[in-house]
C-alpha cells in the first residue's frame, strides 16, 4: 500500500516552495450587503449578499438555472438564479443562512439582480480570497486552495529559512531598491500575497516577488561571470581557402563573414560556445562546412552531431561534395566502445556520437538542430568549442546568448531566394475556408502538407453520438488520410485530375517513408500527411501550403521549424494553423508568435516572454520557471534585462 502523499507532494512542490505558489488573481468579496433596499447604488460592482435563503427549483430555459430566494433582516428580498449541476446545486442551503457574489445589475423598473452568482463559504465573507491554478487532471482550483489555506501556515517557517539562505550572499540595499519593497520582510511578503487586505495590495506583493526571482535570477547570471575557466587550446584554424569555390552557387557574404568570425571567436584560450542563428535557407550548413573545413585543415577534430540519419546523411554528403579530401566519416549509430580508427578528424553522426569512448576532447563539437537534443545531451560531449546551430533556439539557450557572456550570437539574415509566407489560424467553424485554401493551392499547381499529432487513432473511450461533429482529441494522421480519401472524388471533379495522397509517419519503414517523400519530390503526389517528424531535414521544393491539425500541440519553436519546410525555392507559400477544439488563452499568445513574427531569432526570444527560461545553472529545464524562486511561475523577461543592465552599470 502506498504512503499517503503530504500536502505539498499532492501540490507537486517541495515543503518550503508551497507559499511560493503565488495566486493567479483574486476574488474580492470584501463588499458584503446587507440591506438589499441599497442594491441600486452598486450597479455594476461585485458584491456579497447574505440572508435567509430559500429554494425555488429548476426554471427552464435555454440553460438550465436553478432559482432561490434570498431574504434580508428587514425583510426584502431578492430572486438568484445560478447555473451549476445537480450536485453543486445540493451544496445551498435551504431555509438558513447562505452568502452569493455576483456583479449587481438593474433592470428597466428599478429591480436589482446578480449576474454570475456563486455561493460562498461564509467563512470567506469580508476578505479578498486568492484564486490558485488547477492541476490539469491532479487538482481543482477549489482543492488547490483548500491545501493551501491549511498548509500556507505550517510551511512558512521552513519557506523563510530557504529564501533567506538563497538571497543571504546578496547585498540586500541594491536588492531591496531594485524589486521595490525597502520595508516588508519576507514573512509580511508572503503573508500579504496570499491574504492580502484588497486586491491591489495582493497584486504588488505577486509583483515584488516576481521581480525578487528575476533578481535573483540575474545576480546570479553576473556572479558565475565571475569564476575562472578552465584553460583549453586555441581552436586550430587552417582556413577555408577555395572550399566557397566548390560550391554550386556563390555564397552571400554574410555566410562567408560569419563562419570567420565564429572561428575568431574560439580563438581563446578558454571554453568558448557560439550560436548560429539563420531560418531555413540561411546556409547554416555551408557555414558549418566552411568552420569544419578550417579546423580539420589546422589540425583540429571535428565531430557534427544532428538528430536524425536523414540529417546526417544530407551533411555527410555536403561534406564529401566541398571537402572529400579530408575524410570526413559516418558514425555508425549500433557502434559501441572505442572507435577503430579515431585517427579521422570529421565525424558526422546521431546520439550515437555519445556513446563512444573517444581518446580526447573534440577541438569543435557542432550541434546542428540544437533544439532537438537535451541539455545533457549537448554536454555531455567533451569538447574545447561549441557551435551550436538552429534557426529557433530553445528558451535556455536564448537566455543564456542574451544575459550571459558565455554563448555569443551570430546571425544568417540574407537568402538567396525570397520568400512570403502567410500564416493564418483557422477554428472548426472556419475549416470550409481552410479546404477551400487546399483546393485553390492544388489546382495552382501546388502541393500540400499536413501534419497530425499522432500516427493512428487512440483507442476510444466512450460511445459518440453518430450526430456528433466533435473532432477528436487528436487527429492521426489514418484518420485525416481517410477524410481526405472520402473527398478525392470530389476533389478531381472539381480540378479535372485526381489529387495523389501519400502519408509518412516514424510506425513505417524506412523505406515506404522515403518513397512517399520520393513521390512528392517528383511532383507525382500532391498531398503529403504526415506526423512530425517532417520538422526538420525535408526538402520539398514544390511545398506551398502546410496545416498543422491541433497545432495547440507543438510549441511555437516546432512550428515555426514546420513553416520553414514552405517555398524552399522561393514563392508565397501558406500555413495554416488548426484548432478544432476551443483553445486556451496561452495557446492563443503561441499562436499570435506564429501569425506576427516571421524570423526564427523573433519567434524564440517571443516564447522566451512566454514560457520562461528553464534552468540556467546546472539544471536541464529548457524552459518553464526552472530554478525560479517562485514554482510553476516563468521569471518575467523584461524585469531579468533590466536587472542585468543595473548590475552591469
Amino acid at each position: 500500500m502506498s504512503a499517503k502523499l503530504a500536502p505539498w507532494e499532492i501540490l507537486g512542490v517541495e515543503q518550503h516552495e508551497l507559499p511560493l505558489l503565488l495566486p493567479a488573481s483574486y476574488r474580492d468579496l470584501s463588499l458584503v450587503v446587507d440591506d438589499f433596499s441599497q442594491l441600486n447604488q452598486f450597479i455594476g460592482k461585485m458584491v456579497v449578499v447574505q440572508g435567509h435563503c430559500v429554494h425555488q427549483g429548476w426554471a427552464s430555459g435555454p440553460k438550465p438555472r436553478y432559482c432561490v430566494q434570498l431574504f434580508d433582516a428587514n425583510g426584502n428580498s431578492l430572486s438568484l438564479s445560478l447555473f451549476g449541476t445537480a450536485e453543486q446545486v445540493a451544496e445551498i442551503p435551504h431555509q438558513a443562512h447562505a452568502a452569493f457574489s455576483g456583479e449587481v445589475t438593474g433592470d428597466y423598473v428599478g429591480r436589482c439582480y446578480l449576474n454570475r452568482t456563486n455561493l460562498e463559504p461564509v467563512a470567506l465573507i469580508g476578505r479578498v480570497v486568492p484564486v490558485y491554478p488547477a492541476l490539469k487532471g491532479r487538482v481543482t482550483r477549489e482543492g488547490v486552495f483548500s491545501l493551501m489555506a491549511s498548509q500556507i501556515g505550517p510551511c512558512t517557517p521552513p519557506s523563510l529559512q530557504w529564501l533567506r539562505a538563497k538571497v543571504a550572499d546578496i547585498p540586500s540595499g541594491p536588492m531591496r531598491a531594485a524589486i521595490g519593497c525597502r520595508t516588508w520582510n519576507f514573512e509580511q511578503l508572503i503573508r500579504a500575497v496570499h491574504w492580502p487586505t484588497s486586491v491591489r495590495q495582493g497584486e504588488a506583493c505577486i509583483k515584488i516577488l516576481e521581480r525578487l526571482a528575476a533578481y535573483v535570477l540575474a545576480y546570479r547570471l553576473k556572479a558565475t561571470e565571475q569564476l575562472p575557466p578552465r584553460q583549453v587550446p586555441p581552436l586550430p584554424n587552417g582556413g577555408f581557402e577555395g572550399i566557397p569555390s566548390r560550391v554550386p552557387f556563390p555564397l552571400t557574404g554574410e555566410q562567408i563573414l560569419v563562419s570567420s568570425q565564429i572561428l575568431a571567436a574560439c580563438q581563446q584560450t578558454t571554453p568558448s560556445q557560439s550560436l548560429l542563428l539563420g531560418d531555413v535557407g540561411t546556409g547554416k550548413s555551408y557555414c558549418i562546412s566552411l568552420m569544419a573545413a578550417a579546423v580539420v585543415r589546422g589540425g583540429g577534430r571535428v565531430a557534427v552531431m544532428l538528430p536524425s540519419r536523414i540529417l546526417v546523411n544530407q551533411m555527410h554528403a555536403l561534406f564529401m561534395s566541398l571537402m572529400p579530401e579530408l575524410g570526413p566519416a559516418v558514425l555508425d549509430d549500433e557502434r559501441e566502445g572505442e572507435v577503430e580508427n579515431d585517427k579521422t578528424r570529421l565525424w558526422v553522426g546521431t546520439t550515437g556520437l555519445l556513446f563512444q569512448s573517444w581518446q580526447q576532447p573534440w577541438d569543435l563539437l557542432v550541434v546542428d538542430e540544437q533544439q532537438k537534443f537535451s541539455v545533457e545531451q549537448r554536454e555531455r560531449m567533451s569538447a574545447h568549442h561549441i557551435v551550436e546551430s538552429t534557426a529557433t533556439p530553445i528558451c535556455r539557450t536564448m537566455a543564456l546568448a542574451r544575459w550571459g557572456s558565455s554563448i555569443k550570437i551570430f546571425r544568417l539574415t540574407q537568402a538567396p531566394v525570397e520568400r512570403q509566407i502567410d500564416t493564418q489560424v483557422f477554428t472548426a467553424e472556419h475549416r470550409r475556408q481552410m479546404m477551400e485554401r487546399v483546393m485553390r493551392t492544388i489546382a495552382g499547381g501546388g502541393q500540400v502538407m499536413v501534419v497530425c499529432p499522432r500516427k493512428e487513432e487512440a483507442p476510444a473511450k466512450g460511445k459518440k453520438s453518430p450526430k456528433s461533429t466533435e473532432e477528436p482529441e487528436q487527429a492521426s494522421v489514418e484518420r485525416v488520410v481517410k477524410s481526405f480519401e472520402s473527398i478525392q472524388a470530389r476533389m478531381s471533379a472539381s480540378l479535372g485530375f485526381t489529387p495523389q495522397i501519400v502519408y509518412a509517419t516514424g510506425g513505417r519503414e524506412a523505406e515506404e517513408n522515403e518513397a512517399a517523400l520520393e513521390a512528392m519530390k517528383s511532383r507525382e503526389a500532391h498531398i503529403l500527411i504526415a506526423t512530425s517528424i517532417v520538422e526538420t531535414g525535408i526538402s520539398l521544393y514544390g511545398l506551398n501550403h502546410v496545416i498543422v491539425y491541433h497545432a495547440d500541440r507543438l510549441g511555437a519553436v516546432q512550428l515555426h521549424q514546420l513553416r520553414g519546410r514552405l517555398v524552399r525555392a522561393g514563392g508565397h507559400g501558406y500555413f495554416d494553423l488548426y484548432l478544432p477544439t476551443p483553445a486556451s488563452p496561452t495557446t492563443l499568445k503561441r499562436m499570435a508568435i506564429l501569425t506576427s513574427c516571421t524570423q526564427g531569432y523573433d519567434v524564440a526570444m517571443a516564447d522566451l516572454r512566454l514560457r520562461g527560461c528553464g534552468d540556467l545553472g546546472k539544471g536541464t529545464t529548457q524552459a518553464g520557471a526552472g530554478t525560479s524562486l517562485l514554482p510553476r511561475r516563468p521569471i518575467n523577461v523584461d524585469d531579468v534585462e533590466n536587472f542585468i543592465a543595473q548590475l552591469d552599470s
